[in-house]
Order: C-alpha cells, then sequence, then structure tokens
C-alpha cells in the first residue's frame, strides 16, 4: 500500500488549484487527463500541481472527492427537510 504524502505548499493556492480543476476534470475524463493541459489556464505549471498533491492520482482524488461533495450538497439541498413517502418523492420527479 502507498504512503499518503502530506500536503505541501500554502493551504489557499492548494485550495484555489483544486477548485480550479472540478470543472474540466469530469469534462476531459480522469483516464485521458494530462496535467499538463489542466495546469495551463489555472496559471500554473504540471510541475507545481504535483508539488501541491504528490502525484497525478491523488490531484484526482482530491478532485473527485470535491465533486463527490457537491453532488451530496445538491442531492441533500433538493429533498426535502420532513419526511415523505417515497410514492409522493417519485411522483414529484415525473
Amino acid at each position: 500500500m502507498a504512503r499518503q504524502q502530506a500536503p505541501r505548499g500554502r493551504p489557499e493556492q492548494r485550495e484555489a488549484f483544486l477548485a480550479g480543476a472540478v470543472d474540466p476534470v469530469p469534462a476531459h475524463g480522469v483516464a485521458s487527463l494530462s496535467l499538463r493541459p489542466l495546469a495551463a489556464p489555472l496559471g500554473t505549471s504540471d510541475r507545481m500541481l504535483l508539488y501541491y498533491f504528490g502525484t497525478r492520482d491523488a490531484l484526482l482524488a482530491a478532485v473527485l472527492d470535491r465533486v463527490g461533495e457537491q453532488l451530496l450538497g445538491a442531492v441533500a439541498g433538493a429533498l426535502p427537510s420532513e419526511r415523505v413517502p417515497p410514492a409522493d418523492l417519485l411522483a414529484d420527479l415525473w
């Protein structure tokens, strides 16, 4: 099992890179994503992304975690706060 590296660099810069990568990564796909095309619109280099995240896989994992958090937030925000019978929820979807 690979040892996970502690985050490096300024936390606010790491957050800015992460926030900027959230849209391009899912749009371009995870499997074929190269760091250079991802780094350019973020105003940085592929080497700087590796400095902040350690590996390409660690960056992608952080992006996918962020996308998952956003999706969970959107789903939670769309659900009613009180209990609703499942049939009523389904009826609202159609």
